[in-house]
């Protein structure tokens, strides 16, 4: 994150609410969620801690003991150079010219992918193959949302008790174009 421009501790909250509905089966008990660590990097220091990493835990507040439901929440930031590893993987990740004998897959993966011509087509074919699963699950997302709209349509055929129109829209998609234009907003 480059800006400090939203309240981001509600933005970890929420993807990682997310990402446990996504990977949790419906009915699974909730003994069985999985854990789930959210890493929130920032080019600032969003807790104001001074330091380069920071843990959030949740602690009761009667008597300081530590309560864990599974999520574990990290900050990191950019901006302290605090001598850690952490702050030292910060500057890797955020400096072009950045590298590190700390890190040094991680220094030659960013060079790699960054200045070399090779490194480069190989990112373009990932974000081709990105783009074409977005545009996949868009397709997805717009049957559903189509399959959605041709049930409110036939829901309110019915409760008008128009049952000729039902009829011919389920076989004739023109006329049932037309008639959602008519009934649905």
């Amino acid at each position: 994150q480059k800006r400090n421009d939203d309240d981001h501790q509600r933005r970890m909250r929420y993807n990682g609410s997310i990402l446990t509905a996504n990977i949790t089966d419906p009915g699974t008990r909730f003994k069985k969620v999985p854990d789930v660590c959210g890493v929130f990097l920032s080019r600032f220091d969003l807790c104001k801690s001074g330091h380069a990493l920071s843990h959030i835990d949740r602690v009761r507040r009667e008597d300081g003991r530590m309560m864990e439901n599974g999520f574990t929440e990290v900050y990191a930031n950019a901006k302290v150079k605090d001598g850690s590893a952490a702050a030292e993987l910060m500057e890797v990740f955020t400096r072009d010219d950045a590298y590190s004998d700390r890190f040094p897959v991680t220094s030659l993966s960013k060079h790699r992918y960054k200045e070399t011509e090779e490194g480069q087509r190989v990112m373009c074919e990932i974000m081709e193959r990105i783009a074409e699963e977005e545009r996949r699950q868009g397709r997805k997302q717009g049957r559903r949302e189509g399959e959605a709209y041709i049930n409110r349509l036939y829901s309110i055929l019915i409760r008008e008790k128009r049952y000729g129109d039902l009829e011919r829209a389920t076989g004739d998609p023109a006329y049932r174009k037309k008639l959602m234009r008519e009934l649905l907003p």
